[in-house]
């Protein structure tokens, strides 16, 4: 995401850990100026939330698997169609 995202900033607000399980909450905030999954460079700022669970074995990352509201992210890139029109 550096390539895309190089002002991104990651802040992790909520972290709980159970066992080898370990949940996050956090924001990310970054601006897209480079390409990003085939979607263009736009110069526009994102600001969303996102959550994430990581699995724990052996003292190193196993598995990693995060979620976020797609839509939001699109509809701060301009990405998607104006809902009035």
């Amino acid at each position: 995401m550096l390539r895309s995202h190089p002002d991104e900033v990651q802040t992790f607000t909520h972290i709980a850990a159970d066992g080898d399980l370990v949940g996050v909450y956090a924001t990310y905030t970054g601006t897209l100026l480079g390409p990003f999954n085939g979607i263009p460079a736009t110069g526009k700022a994102v600001d969303f939330h996102f959550a994430g669970m990581f699995t724990v074995r052996d003292g190193k990352l196993a598995e990693f698997r995060v979620t976020w509201d797609n839509m939001t992210v699109l509809g701060q890139l301009g990405l998607l169609p104006d809902p009035g029109a």
